[in-house]
């Protein structure tokens, strides 16, 4: 079973982390033994503050992700759509999707400095390149024949939208959905750690500043299961949404 395999890699990490961070003295003052480092999470998980960052940081990634997605698909579904507009935003699309969202942190604080708005602009950003380029994939992967087949029968075009457009590229726009949530959680963390801004990142920041090492792994480590919690969900999302789709087992 699957499960049992992740937990076996689970055990063997914090065997290795254990050992290593008890026998090797050069690593003492800076790598916690895991269980110091478990027993320190479980009293972070009990402290009001950590929630309190928490709902910053998962404000901030809902946020971010609605935002992006309801930019992206429409844009996306326009641009696969026109072989004009697809000639004309190549070039950008080519410049900016590139560009990783901790490169506009600098300009980002000095516009709107280190609240929530600015966090959100980073991480809608993050979001919006994957499920934009989905979106443009599940227009061009439409097929053919069905839209002339469509446009022979004169059927309406919001008939056309809801049974043919929407179902076609709703395979793709969740692959970029799942893909962009993970990136979402990176973004945010990233923002709050370099940023400055409220939540989780901003907590990893100031333990390390203090020299707090078993917070910071702890913290590190807590982010790492909101990580695993969020590609699960989303995972499960793809896989529930998708059932009647042919290319599901």
């Amino acid at each position: 079973m699957s499960w049992v395999r992740g937990a076996a890699g689970v055990l063997m990490v914090a065997v290795v982390w254990e050992l290593v961070a008890r026998t090797v003295p050069s690593v003492h003052s800076y790598l916690p033994p895991f269980t110091t480092t478990v027993g320190r999470l479980a009293e972070l998980v009990l402290d009001a503050s950590t929630w309190t960052a928490l709902g910053e940081s998962a404000l901030t990634w809902v946020s971010g992700l609605v935002v992006g997605t309801l930019l992206a698909v429409p844009i996306g579904f326009a641009i696969g759509a026109s072989a004009w507009i697809q000639r004309v935003t190549r070039v950008v699309m080519e410049i900016f999707k590139p560009i990783p969202p901790v490169v506009f942190i600098a300009p980002m604080v000095l516009l709107l400095g280190t609240d929530q708005k600015m966090k959100i602009v980073l991480v809608s950003y993050a979001v919006f390149w994957p499920v934009l380029m989905q979106a443009i994939a599940g227009i061009e992967g439409i097929d053919p024949i069905a839209q002339r087949t469509a446009v022979a029968f004169r059927i309406r075009r919001a008939d056309r939208l809801r049974f043919l457009v929407f179902p076609a590229a709703w395979p793709y726009v969740m692959t970029g959905l799942r893909i962009a949530a993970s990136l979402a959680l990176i973004a945010t963390v990233v923002t709050e750690l370099v940023g400055g801004a409220p939540g989780i990142g901003q907590n990893i920041a100031v333990a390390q500043i203090n020299s707090q090492q078993t917070d910071v792994y702890a913290l590190v480590l807590l982010t790492g299961f909101l990580g695993l919690a969020v590609n699960r969900t989303f995972d499960r999302l793809e896989r529930s949404t998708l059932e009647w789709h042919s290319g599901r087992s």
